[in-house]
């Protein structure tokens, strides 16, 4: 697990220039966006690494695609010879740090990556692209639109970081809840270390912390990794009336938030 990470974040520097032009209106959203994607290809990556002969290090080691692809990502993140644990740790803290105009192009270079390292994966297990990976149906949180997505109905909210493993591990379960339960449920993600001041509000120092809400108002609240049945029964209880999966919102959290200046 990647620990000790800062949470610290800073705002957007006013009238910054823009030489790419990401710095849009959406420059959160379209960044959360990709991230949360990402999460996506990464946990499929991982629930194949331990598939028969480990499809996942024979790519990274001796596909020459993956190879260059990876490289190209730790040139921008650091220099050649930066080690992959060092390369992750250095690209985490931009996130904390950085504005979407200055993300946006290092996340799709990792996206790059790992894009050609599923690929390269599947092909070894004879598993097609288009059936590994659906269309989102996670609603991206971010400052912007945070009440107005979850001020009314059931919305279940996950608060997460991008270092956070189980976070990443959970999120194919979520997308499947919220594919499941369309039309009655909505399934939120929020990135804290970008959203800290939402995750203040609601308390949250534990990753991934689960909260339901009612019409805006917490009715529940896990801090752990759930599966998709933990996930459904919580959301068939909310249904049929109040409570969480267990009937009492368990504890012990899977990653906490570091200290600062971690």
């Amino acid at each position: 697990m990647l620990v000790g990470c800062s949470s610290a974040t800073r705002s957007p520097a006013a009238g910054s220039s823009d030489p790419g032009g990401l710095a849009l209106k959406d420059g959160e959203l379209r960044l959360e966006s990709a991230l949360h994607q990402l999460d996506l290809i990464e946990a499929n990556i991982h629930s194949l690494s331990g598939a028969v002969g480990d499809p996942v290090a024979k790519c990274v080691k001796r596909e020459p695609e993956v190879i260059a692809r990876g490289l190209a990502f730790r040139l921008v993140i650091g220099k050649r010879g930066m080690q992959e644990k060092a390369a992750e740790m250095a690209y985490y803290r931009l996130l904390q740090e950085r504005r979407p105009d200055e993300l946006i192009p290092v996340v799709y270079l990792r996206k790059y990556y790992h894009e050609g390292l599923l690929g390269c994966v599947l092909d070894s297990v004879g598993v097609s692209q288009k059936d590994a990976m659906a269309e989102s149906e996670v609603r991206i949180l971010v400052g912007s639109n945070f009440e107005a997505e979850t001020g009314d109905g059931l919305v279940m909210i996950d608060f997460m970081t991008h270092w956070c493993v189980p976070c990443k591990r959970m999120a194919p379960d979520l997308e499947k809840l919220a594919r499941s339960y369309k039309g009655t449920l909505r399934v939120g993600r929020i990135d804290v270390d970008r959203n800290m001041s939402i995750a203040e509000r609601f308390g949250v120092d534990v990753f991934p912390t689960l909260i339901m809400l009612k019409h805006g108002k917490e009715v529940g609240r896990v801090e752990k990794l759930l599966g998709y049945p933990e996930l459904s029964r919580w959301v068939e209880s909310e249904l049929r009336g109040p409570g969480s999966p267990s009937g009492e919102a368990p504890r012990g959290g899977e990653q906490r938030k570091a200290e600062s200046g971690g």
